[in-house]
């Protein structure tokens, strides 16, 4: 008698209510006379987030194929069984079966103040996950700002990347503040509002700007805005009575700019008399100098027919020039000399020799910072050492090229300043200055050896031109003899 075909299911404890996911089963069910066998895979995942394919619910030896006998519904939440059919090229057959388990999602957008302290994976999933392997896979970010978080979910070791959302939708709350003042007496849209409530940082202004020379009581409107864009009007009143003393400024106020930007003083800025007539506005910034980072103060005046003055005073901070700036001048610069393939070794000569030959020697230039030395660089095309040491550093921080800044030691006759690559073949001098070299030396300081800088020193007569101290480089830096 011919022996029958055994049906094989390898068998492992599983906890009551499908707890564990993703747990492998021998669950093979074979069609009667099929020699096929397979693995099941029983699977965790998300309700409506993804789809998986056959391949995914079995194990199957090379050769063997995979198909739904009906698909899973992906949508539908709890566990059901994924029937599979197995065939291979000799036209045998075989059935296997796994079960698929769906969590659904809670609505992964928080109101802004109302987000748990601290995310568990719990807080993510209308279903519970108890019996399951869940957790994330880096710490959750803290949902204290808006905007877009990412997370990735894990559950008994499947990977769901997240995208969680922070939204402020409740407009801010505050009081009206009733105001009464002189003709002309300046008023801001905070000085009618008090109690000011919001998760987010509010912004404030008036609805329309008030006439605050007309006598009588008008009503002020505040709009108050918040960073969700909500927004709540504010009722007051302000009446104005009296006479006018002085003739006001307005729109006067503290000024940022960078290195070397122009200044509009007057933007915004007016002078009114006690009628609300504009008169002459004066102003005095010769104590402002935008070429050099500080703070200074500039004055503006007016005087009204009456002969009545008002002075303000305002801050003028001049910040370190802009990144952005010497970006808009390096990266067309750099889009010529660089192109896609090339080495490191490549990309650093087409820099050295673009800064060599692009910059003309001066005994001046700006010492500030690398940032300023690149600008002037850039800008004016000439400088000293240092714009070439800084330009140089600038363009090759700027393709990913790591270098280590080294001058020459105090007491000698100059300053010098330049830089050291390794790219590749250890340590080396990378000089872009402009400078007369020994026909021996042709490359005029590029990745220059120990030994072959000091050759320079010696051709040149100049001692003391790469002089430096070894001791204050980083660790580990060691210049190729």
């Amino acid at each position: 008698m011919k022996e029958g075909i055994r049906l094989s299911r390898k068998k492992m404890l599983v906890p009551a209510g499908l707890a564990a996911a993703a747990v492998v089963l021998a669950l093979c069910l074979l069609l009667p006379g099929s020699k096929l066998k397979a693995e099941a895979n029983d699977r965790v995942s998300l309700a409506g987030l993804c789809a998986l394919g056959p391949e995914a619910f079995v194990y199957t030896p090379e050769g063997v194929s995979v198909s739904f006998s009906k698909a899973p519904d992906m949508e539908k939440r709890g566990t059901q069984r994924v029937r599979l059919l197995l065939a291979d090229g000799e036209g045998r057959k075989g059935r296997a079966s796994a079960r698929l388990r769906l969590l659904r999602l809670r609505e992964l957008t928080f109101e802004l103040g109302a987000a748990p302290s601290l995310l568990t994976p719990q807080d993510l999933l209308l279903d519970s996950a108890a019996n399951l392997s869940a957790s994330f896979a880096a710490p959750p970010p803290a949902l204290n700002a808006l905007g877009e978080h990412h997370v990735t979910l894990r559950l008994d070791g499947q990977s769901f990347p997240l995208t969680l959302r922070v939204a402020d939708t409740i407009a801010p709350t505050a009081k009206a503040v009733n105001r009464e003042g002189q003709p002309g007496q300046p008023w801001e849209p905070g000085d009618f509002t008090r109690d000011i409530f919001d998760q987010s940082e509010v912004t404030l202004r008036f609805a329309e700007e008030p006439d605050f020379f007309l006598r009588g009581t008008q009503n002020i409107t505040v709009i108050i805005t918040d960073e969700g864009g909500n927004q709540t009007e504010i009722k007051a009143s302000l009446k104005i009575s009296g006479d006018a003393v002085t003739p006001i400024i307005r729109g006067a106020k503290d000024i940022t700019v960078n290195r070397y930007d122009n200044i509009a003083y007057r933007a915004g800025v007016e002078a009114f008399d006690a009628r609300g007539n504009v008169i002459e506005l004066q102003v005095d910034s010769g104590g402002v100098d935008t070429d050099k980072p500080g703070e200074y103060s500039a004055l503006y005046s007016a005087v009204d027919a009456l002969g009545q003055a008002v002075e303000v005073q305002v801050t003028v901070t001049v910040l370190p020039v802009a990144k952005e700036k010497v970006d808009a001048l390096a990266d067309p610069i750099l889009a010529e000399i660089i192109s896609a393939g090339m080495t490191d070794t490549q990309k650093a000569k087409a820099i050295h020799y673009w800064v060599l030959e692009n910059i003309a020697y001066t005994n001046d230039g700006e010492k500030e910072d690398v940032l300023d030395g690149a600008y002037n660089g850039l800008q004016l095309r000439r400088g000293d050492c240092y714009t070439y040491y800084a330009l140089a550093k600038y363009m090759l921080d700027r393709v990913g090229i790591e270098s280590v800044d080294v001058h020459r030691v105090p007491g000698t006759d100059m300053a010098h300043y330049w830089l050291l690559l390794d790219l590749g073949e250890g340590w080396r001098h990378f000089d872009a200055t402009r400078v007369k070299r020994p026909e021996s030396r042709p490359n005029n300081g590029f990745m220059m050896t120990e030994s072959q800088a000091q050759a320079f020193c010696r051709a040149t007569n100049q001692p003391d031109f790469y002089t430096y101290d070894p001791a204050l480089l980083p660790e580990g830096v060691v210049i190729v003899e």
